[in-house]
């Protein structure tokens, strides 16, 4: 990757999950790397792990995406201006507290969870762009999707949050045809459920279908510049696609509603010990 593509690495939602594991195995394969993120101390705490990783270099920059006003994305273009950017990862991204119909969720929810997957998204590509269109050398933008939205053919009580998942894959795909003239690789790669904090908000497990962060992020960049568009690029999960597209998509919609309204009831029942508590 580093002879392919070259120059910096920059990673969105780089301070957990698998935004962390996928800056550290950037760092490790040789590339400086700039992590975008809203907590300053543990961004301060990634860029000495991506130094003692392997990466040359390592910086930061500051950004809340769900309330980035344009003062703040120019700040971050003036940042990224200073760099080669070989390689973009748009991997920031927010999700419902838990399974919930669309009606019942906050306004401010709703608009957060667009400004985060979809603008966010959208204006850290075209900054990154904006240089990577002048190199002479390859360039990568990997978008973080979710199988909610490209593998699943629906995810009801999450239909914002696969809805704004659709539309980064819906972009990625046209970006890549749109920019493969110049040399950049646009990939979308789809995880099924990964143990993050955003997937399993309380105690969080791996087994053979939930890897960790660090192990999807092996994978990912394993699959980087391989040439397909899109992609869940770990085995377990490429491998539910593929029995999950052979299955009715009645049948698919029928279980996963099901799954997600059980979902929903442990956590509203959750909630509802937790005030009793609190009194």
């Amino acid at each position: 990757l580093r002879r392919r593509y070259g120059g910096w690495a920059v990673v969105t939602g780089a301070t957990d999950g698998i935004g962390r594991a996928l800056a550290l195995g950037l760092a490790a394969r040789g590339f400086p790397v700039c992590v975008v993120s809203r907590t300053p101390a543990k961004l301060e705490a990634l860029c000495d792990e991506l130094h003692a990783a392997g990466a040359p270099e390592a910086r930061a920059i500051r950004l809340d995406f769900g309330a980035a006003d344009a003062g703040d994305w120019t700040r971050v273009r003036s940042e990224l201006a200073k760099l080669d950017v070989g390689v973009l990862v748009n991997n920031v991204g927010q999700s419902y507290a838990h399974a919930e119909y669309l009606h019942n969720l906050g306004d401010d929810d709703v608009e957060r969870l667009i400004r985060i997957n979809c603008s966010g998204t959208v204006r850290m590509t075209k900054i990154a762009l904006e240089g990577m269109v002048a190199r002479r050398q390859r360039s990568a933008i990997l978008n973080i999707g979710s199988g909610a939205a490209t593998v699943m053919p629906s995810e009801p009580l999450y239909a914002g949050y696969a809805g704004t998942k659709g539309f980064v894959d819906e972009f990625s795909r046209t970006l890549g045809v749109e920019y493969a003239d110049f040399g950049v690789d646009v990939e979308l790669h789809a995880p099924m459920l990964v143990s993050t904090k955003m997937a399993q908000p309380g105690r969080r497990s791996t087994n053979t279908f939930i890897p960790s962060p660090d192990g999807f992020a092996r994978a990912s960049l394993r699959r980087l510049g391989g040439g397909q568009y899109r992609c869940s690029p770990y085995w377990s999960h490429s491998l539910m696609w593929g029995i999950i597209a052979l299955l009715p998509e009645s049948l698919v919609d029928r279980v996963r509603l099901g799954q997600c309204k059980v979902i929903r009831k442990k956590a509203l029942r959750r909630k509802e010990r937790l005030a009793a508590k609190a009194k």
